[in-house]
């Protein structure tokens, strides 16, 4: 998958979320279930998680390879980015500090 098709898909999957947390209703968008994250907390998490990405991918390729290295294998397809980390969250993975929202 190309740099563009990449930034088109998350743009699209990340427009299509936020439509549907702005869309509930002020107890909807609060409401926590077995002490897990509101949709609010949520939707703030995405947004700390793509917000680097963002500044990221407008660094011209150069600087992105001086910074972080040439990749030492190929690239995987987007499908199996999203199995292996829902595969890590299965196993009990958690975001770190800097990307856990506030309490509503």
């Amino acid at each position: 998958m190309k740099k563009e098709e990449i930034i088109q898909r998350l743009m699209s999957n990340h427009h299509d979320f936020v439509d549907i947390v702005l869309s509930l209703d002020e107890s909807e968008y609060c409401l926590s279930v077995n002490n897990k994250w509101t949709a609010g907390q949520h939707l703030k998490h995405i947004y700390l998680s793509v917000s680097p990405l963002v500044k990221a991918m407008q660094l011209p390729v150069f600087l992105l390879k001086w910074i972080f290295g040439k990749a030492n294998r190929s690239s995987e397809n987007y499908e199996s980015l999203v199995e292996k980390y829902q595969c890590k969250l299965k196993l009990g993975a958690v975001a770190s500090s800097r990307y856990i929202p506030n309490q509503l």
